[in-house]
């Protein structure tokens, strides 16, 4: 095949998949295809990973406690029934008289009490007056709902975080394997070149041998690049949550964000501040639950105050015939207000105060530790973007450069000024070349990630 027959090929099968990105839309789903783009695979994940629903579990856990808690101020009622059967009646001795029946002369008399049969219904009814530990415990469940709420926000964010990774890494090895795709491309139309060359009288026999060498390399770094690009769609796919036989497609190229590339960041820009890292935010949560639980411990050294009450219908029968309406229940009911205050309880509660002290000097600590931390992390952040910038900046220029010479070289053996070799070497400069500048552009976009982690924007 002809070397225009080459580039006219080519150029259909570009347009074709043009064509194609076109048609669909950035964000499809089938039974099992996905067509993602970053936002998309970011919600995907969002939407499909256990640990999102672990942590939207906990928030449900957290409101459920907060609902226990309030209706511990609600009035209980409970209702009950007893039916006893006195198999054997108790006996009680008496000084009864002989003229009521007893024995007289002083002697005690015998005498059974109760019938065979007990029937009692009741019910009974309990208020809280007053419990200050109460209003301590929603202040704990205020805080725990928070501190659950930051730890979703953490670990979307670090999905989020791996998922982005994931996803460039995929453009990363989409690219490669278009630049092998269009390397193999090359070094056919060099090799036929070479044939040519030769056939005219115009090459050595050695140079078609290297040119075929090469085409044969190039082939076998294309089933590389499509193996690479495969493995790094299933690890996608693993980040996302997607089904095992999940066939994934993006919708962009890694061409599409070279123009976001920006101008290198400096630490003054940030208006964020250690205090709006979640991860510091979950410590501070956790010494607000630290003292929510001490105020709670205080309370329960104050009264608590309840009210009560109990209404019941009771029946006394010698046989089993409750059912009959003819004869008496007898009702019995009371209503009170109790107060209970512990004076002493073996320092219990001191003991549990001194446990959420040293649980709060233990979150200080930890806060402390966040700072040098995440001013360190973000530093280094600044620094990995920066010479990410830098780096991807000289590559553009040596790109440039690159393809100049492989040009110039063409054009020089074409026109008899040059050895074949000379065009072999500018190939394997601009492959070369462009590899650097394809990972020149993906350390860039996973540095503007860890920047923005460790900025919290």
């Amino acid at each position: 095949m002809k070397p225009i027959q080459y580039f006219l090929f080519s150029f259909l099968s570009l347009l074709g998949l043009a064509t194609q990105a076109q048609l669909t839309s950035p964000n499809t789903a089938t039974a099992n295809r996905l067509v993602l783009d970053l936002t998309g695979a970011q919600a995907y994940a969002e939407q499909n990973l256990s640990t999102v629903r672990n942590a939207n579990a906990d928030i449900n856990i957290q409101l459920s406690k907060a609902d226990e808690t309030r209706a511990r101020n609600l009035p209980k009622v409970t209702a009950s029934a007893d039916i006893r059967n006195n198999f054997q009646l108790a006996t009680i001795l008496f000084p009864l008289p002989s003229s009521a029946g007893g024995a007289g002369n002083g002697e005690l008399t015998p005498v059974q009490t109760g019938t065979r049969w007990n029937f009692t219904a009741a019910a009974e009814v309990t208020q809280n007056i007053l419990d200050l530990s109460n209003k301590g415990e929603r202040a704990i469940n205020t805080a725990q709902l928070r501190y659950a709420e930051i730890q979703k926000e953490v670990t979307v964010q670090n999905l989020k975080l791996a998922v982005a990774k994931a996803y460039y890494a995929v453009l990363l090895n989409k690219e490669k394997l278009k630049l092998a795709t269009d390397d193999k491309l090359r070094k056919s139309v060099l090799h036929t070149d070479a044939q040519n060359k030769v056939a005219q009288g115009q090459g050595m026999a050695t140079d078609t041998l290297k040119s075929g060498l090469n085409l044969k390399n190039a082939y076998l770094l294309q089933l590389q690049s499509s193996d690479a690009l495969a493995l790094s769609l299933r690890y996608l796919g693993q980040q996302i949550g997607a089904p095992e036989q999940t066939e994934i497609i993006v919708s962009e190229t890694l061409d599409s964000k070279r123009n976001l590339v920006a101008r290198p960041r400096s630490l003054t820009e940030d208006t964020a501040t250690f205090r709006a890292k979640p991860e510091y935010r979950a410590e501070q949560q956790q010494i607000m639950i630290a003292e929510a639980q001490r105020r709670k411990i205080s309370y329960q050294y104050l009264p608590t105050i309840n009210a009560y009450g109990y209404y019941a219908g009771q029946a006394f029968r010698q046989d089993l015939d409750f059912l009959d309406t003819r004869r008496s229940f007898y009702p019995v009911g009371y209503l009170g207000i109790k107060a209970n205050w512990t004076i002493f309880d073996g320092f219990q509660k001191k003991a549990q105060d001194r446990q959420q002290l040293l649980s709060q000097a233990k979150s200080e600590a930890t806060m402390l530790s966040l700072r040098q931390s995440i001013a360190y992390d973000r530093a280094n952040a600044l620094n990995a973007q920066t010479n990410a910038a830098r780096n991807m900046t000289y590559q553009q220029q040596n790109l440039r450069l690159a393809t100049t010479l492989y040009d110039q070289a063409r054009l020089r053996v074409r026109q008899g000024q040059a050895l074949q070799q000379e065009v072999t070497d500018a190939e394997y400069t601009l492959r070369q070349t462009e590899q650097l500048y394809l990972q020149s552009v993906y350390d860039y976009l996973v540095a503007e990630l860890d920047y923005k982690k460790a900025t919290s924007f």
